[in-house]
């Protein structure tokens, strides 16, 4: 059974072609008697019971020498990878060795670069599987380090990431200077102070020592919460989902995340670090509540006792 809609479609295709050798290179590609009846018979003929399916899935076809099969092999190879209705098609050209298999490659190639519509999506597909391909790396990559606990990403404020001579693995290690602040943060709210006054007390140090910065509200709450100041570490709290979709979303059971004890020094004690978590639950470090902070501080006299011991 013929189908004159699916021959005329290959043909067309391929008769959008150029020719890439000799005389006729850059012609249209139009093919002779003997080549049509070659394209009718292989992609017109269906089957009866279901005419969206070839009848003929191999073909074998002999050509003389110099009519062609090159340039024709290559035009069907093109309409097989681009014009076929399927998804990430594959083709090969086989040959007894390397050189001769090239042969019908090369021509497909030089058709391509001499068609500008086919150029565009032939391109756009490489580098959309390419891109695919890498980003299943990356990933793949970034899982690994994270299983083993190498922090590729910036070193948290407090740190400084280094890598020690003769290691593959990637450390952080302690900036004493923004630990200092670190260390005041939670002791600071360790001794009850709410984050509002936490701020207002490391503005005034900053404006001491003329260092020109200035702590924000949402600093606060990040620092106090983070797992990295009792030596822990969360992997893929923020994770690009594919190479389509590049920006970071918080992590929220799209991707595997790994705890990892005792991964680098403390900057805090995890006994302090587990009270300042357990303040900010009960609300007791907003600075706006002031009853109930009040007669927070009324049920825990030991928090007025740390202030004594230890004034900041």
């Amino acid at each position: 059974m013929q189908s004159e809609e699916k021959a005329r479609r290959v043909i067309q295709f391929i008769e959008c072609l150029r020719h890439t050798k000799g005389e006729f290179h850059g012609q249209p590609f139009k093919l002779l008697p003997w080549q049509e009846r070659i394209i009718r018979d292989v992609f017109g003929t269906v089957r009866e019971e279901d005419p969206t399916i070839r009848q003929y899935t191999t073909a074998y076809i002999e050509i003389p020498k110099k009519q062609g099969k090159s340039e024709l092999g290559a035009a069907i190879a093109l309409n097989m990878l681009c014009n076929d209705d399927e998804w990430r098609a594959e083709v090969y050209s086989c040959a007894s060795d390397r050189q001769q298999a090239a042969i019908v490659f090369d021509v497909a190639v030089d058709m391509v670069k001499q068609s500008p519509a086919l150029s565009k999506r032939i391109y756009a597909s490489m580098a959309q599987s390419e891109s695919c391909s890498h980003s299943e790396n990356v990933r793949w990559a970034r899982k690994r380090r994270d299983e083993v606990g190498d922090p590729i990403r910036v070193a948290p404020y407090g740190y400084r990431r280094v890598r020690p001579a003769g290691q593959k693995k990637n450390q952080w290690i302690i900036n004493e200077p923004e630990a200092k602040r670190v260390r005041l943060i939670f002791t600071m709210a360790y001794q009850g102070y709410s984050t509002l006054e936490i701020r207002e007390a490391l503005n005034r140090l900053e404006e001491t020592e003329q260092t020109g910065y200035k702590w924000k509200k949402d600093r606060l709450p990040f620092i106090l919460k983070h797992e990295v100041y009792r030596g822990d570490l969360l992997t893929s709290k923020w994770i690009s989902m594919d190479y389509l979709h590049p920006k970071a979303i918080r992590n929220r059971g799209q991707a595997e995340q790994f705890y990892i004890e005792q991964h680098h020094e403390a900057i805090v004690d995890p006994e302090v670090f587990d009270t300042v978590q357990e303040y900010f639950q009960n609300g007791f470090l907003n600075g706006r509540m002031f009853r109930r902070r009040e007669a927070w501080f009324n049920e825990h006299p030991e928090i007025l006792k740390r202030r004594e011991q230890n004034n900041v």
